[in-house]
């Protein structure tokens, strides 16, 4: 069959296949479709694929991730509203190119993902792909509270094209391919250790990467605190640069220095922040009212709210809450 999905047995870690390789033509691109969204979560494919496209998807569950192998010929597609309200769950994905080169559009940002690097995304953002030429890739699918526990400044690696050929890069990829191609052999029982094991390594590989080596050791920790702080009282008003340089016991001076070798403010850090939080809420929380957001997230002024909106999103929060009823509707 063109559809196929098969579990390992004897206690093993559970994995599904999808191929393409006996389906005839005109079922092509509704079943690679299919085999994307029961793999990747939900997206949009643009286009019917040629008569002779051609790709396969091994999926496997290990314990709280999910590794998604896949081969795929040139295809492009994305992530909009109407996708993203299908998933209950949020999340993040992290590509990694094995071979052949991935195009990703997130908000203004556009890269290239070729072989090698790594690409960290989130699931309440919009985002567009296009795959440049035949491709080998591996997705790692962790919901986001699990990563956030782990590495606080994920949001921070949003984007970025991670250079994952030495070093703790080096070793996270390998430790997402052997789990891919040596699932069927691993005991379920050992599966949590080898999750655990596995997020470790990935977020050492996304604080790795980015600005780190402009940035000496100590001031790394000290803005990883900061974040970590910022994360933590996002709902209070009364966040800003005093509370946190107090709270991690610098000045304020000494504050916006580290966010100013990041080209951001801490004002501007905080803002996005809650910005993000309230966006995911529009979506996730569709009964919560776009006051009853904003204030849970820390904002004082609604009129501020809705213009920090509009500039950071090109359309106001009532706009894009109503779009998500009417896709619901």
């Amino acid at each position: 069959p063109e559809h196929m999905a098969a579990e390992s047995t004897g206690g093993k870690l559970a994995s599904q296949s999808w191929n393409l390789h006996t389906a005839r033509p005109s079922e092509r691109f509704d079943l690679w479709q299919n085999a994307i969204n029961a793999s990747h979560y939900t997206c949009r494919l643009d286009s019917k694929a040629p008569a002779n496209f051609n790709a396969g998807i091994t999926a496997t569950e290990i314990n709280d991730v999910r590794i998604v192998k896949c081969a795929c010929d040139p295809c492009r597609g994305g992530r909009g509203g109407s996708e993203i309200t299908r998933d209950r769950k949020t999340f993040f994905g992290l590509l990694l190119i094995d071979e052949g080169c991935n195009e990703i559009a997130i908000d203004s940002r556009t890269a290239r993902v070729e072989p090698g690097m790594a690409l960290l995304w989130d699931s309440t953002a919009p985002i567009r792909f296009r795959l440049l030429s035949p491709i080998r890739k591996h997705t790692v699918f962790v919901e986001q509270k699990r990563l956030l526990s782990l590495f606080p400044n994920a949001h921070d690696r949003l984007g970025d094209v991670l250079d994952w050929r030495h070093g703790i890069g080096a070793l996270a990829s390998s430790q997402i391919r052997g789990l891919s191609d040596e699932a069927s052999h691993i005991d379920a029982k050992r599966g949590p250790a080898a999750a655990e094991m596995l997020l470790h390594l990935i977020s050492a590989g996304l604080e790795g990467g980015g600005d780190q080596s402009r940035i000496s050791a100590s001031k790394t920790s000290l803005l990883a605190r900061a974040d970590a702080h910022v994360t933590a009282h996002l709902e209070d008003p009364e966040l800003g640069p005093q509370a946190i340089a107090d709270a991690i016991g610098i000045s304020v001076r000494t504050l916006h220095k580290l966010y100013a070798r990041r080209n951001t403010t801490v004002s501007r850090r905080i803002l996005e922040r809650r910005l993000e939080h309230c966006r995911s809420d529009l979506v996730m929380n569709p009964s919560a009212s776009i006051t009853e957001i904003a204030f849970r997230w820390g904002f004082k002024d609604m009129a501020h709210f809705s213009h920090a909106f509009r500039r950071q999103y090109g359309e106001t929060a009532r706009a894009y809450r109503n779009q998500h009823h009417a896709i619901r509707a």
